[in-house]
């Protein structure tokens, strides 16, 4: 929890510890499609190789 701070976005695989996509951190909001596409390719890629 960040504590006075609202908006972070993150994704996360938990089982391997894979940050997927970080608001926090300089990625962008995903608010476009593509954005949104690109966080999915990562997470199907990060979850065959678990």
């Amino acid at each position: 929890m960040d504590r006075g701070i609202t908006g972070n976005f993150e994704v996360m695989i938990v089982n391997s510890n894979t940050l997927i996509h970080s608001k926090r951190h300089g990625q962008k909001n995903a608010t476009s499609s593509e954005e949104r596409k690109l966080i999915v390719e990562k997470i199907k890629a990060a979850l065959e190789s678990v």
